[in-house]
């Protein structure tokens, strides 16, 4: 009895251009935006896996410990860079400035807790250069594929040859 209320229904469905379609056009879509986002995830990955090689140092503390923190930093390579008689809000300008993308503070009392045991809160500044969904788009092995696949695209789109329009890409 039900059965074929289904399939007149599921006919409708397929009949209407106005429900097949957004089904369809969002079954292509979506792929291509989760590959977009996948090499945009692929390029943070990377650059969080190679590290900060720079990174700036706000001590309010002034105590052994916090200068022993800076030495060992640079012991392992982290080039360390001061940030003494910066106001906090114009912390952010300054470490662009400076060509630093990680800004540590070290509040008051931080060698005093770190030497009894106790925990500590770091405030940590991180810059931001770029937020976009194509922010991958910078790597260069995906500029070599857009290279290679961009102009045969684009002219396919265009209805002519690459040859004959030059890059219909630029």
């Amino acid at each position: 009895m039900i059965e074929p209320l289904i399939e007149k229904e599921v006919k409708d469905l397929l009949r209407d251009p106005r429900i097949f379609l957004p089904f369809t056009l969002g079954a292509l879509i979506l792929p291509v935006l989760g590959f977009i986002i996948a090499i945009s995830m692929h390029a943070a990955v990377e650059e969080a896996v190679a590290g900060v090689s720079t990174v700036g140092l706000l001590d309010l503390d002034k105590a052994y410990v916090s200068t022993r923190l800076a030495s060992w930093l640079e012991e392992r390579g982290v080039r360390v860079v001061g940030f003494t008689g910066v106001p906090r809000d114009a912390l952010a300008e300054e470490a662009v400035k400076r060509g630093v993308s990680l800004v540590i503070i070290l509040p008051e009392g931080f060698g005093e807790a770190v030497l009894r045991k106790k925990a500590v809160n770091l405030t940590l500044f991180s810059v931001v250069e770029e937020l976009s969904l194509f922010g991958g788009l910078q790597r260069p092995w995906l500029r070599g594929w857009s290279r290679t696949m961009c102009p045969p695209l684009c002219s396919a789109a265009r209805g002519s040859t690459p040859q004959s329009s030059g890059d219909p890409c630029r």
